[in-house]
């Protein structure tokens, strides 16, 4: 990999890219998918539970955090 910081101003949310493409070269996604399981009984979700830890994870990696209700 071969990172350059001489771009000018760029956005930092891009940065997410670099996690999404090592996420797939270690299959991240499916390791999750396959050992994590909910039974949450919510039934009126457009997201399987997977998916919404994947975006958690992301999040955390990139320094988003989200306040605990």
């Amino acid at each position: 990999m071969k990172v350059n910081f001489d771009a000018g101003d760029l956005t930092g949310d891009a940065g997410i890219l670099l996690y999404q493409e090592f996420s797939d070269v270690i299959r991240l996604h499916k390791i999750v998918e396959q050992m994590v399981h909910i039974k949450d009984g919510v039934s009126h979700r457009d997201h399987v539970n997977h998916d919404v830890i994947m975006q958690k994870i992301f999040q955390n990696a990139t320094g988003y955090m989200q306040a605990i209700m």
